[in-house]
């Protein structure tokens, strides 16, 4: 089982754009250990193992935060 932590205080970074840059860093930081530790057949386990913690851990608040997300990008005419 892989565990994932990402703290995330929403309280100081509400942004989901915070939560998706600090998801971004996690995966590029698990994607230099595993070249570095693991043989080569274990990277897309590893990664894809890595991505589905960090989505289903976070369902509630992706589901919450992304349509506001999309509203506030539509309102301001950058999503057609």
């Amino acid at each position: 089982m892989y565990t994932v932590c990402i703290q995330v205080n929403y309280y100081n970074h509400p942004s989901m754009v915070f939560f998706a840059l600090q998801s971004i860093q996690l995966l590029h930081n698990e994607d230099m250990r595993s070249t570095k530790y693991l043989h080569p057949s274990s990277y897309n386990l590893v990664k894809m193992q890595l991505e589905e913690r960090l989505s289903s851990d976070h369902l509630e608040m992706l589901h919450t935060e992304c349509p506001v997300l999309v509203q506030q990008e539509s309102s301001k005419g950058g999503i057609k």
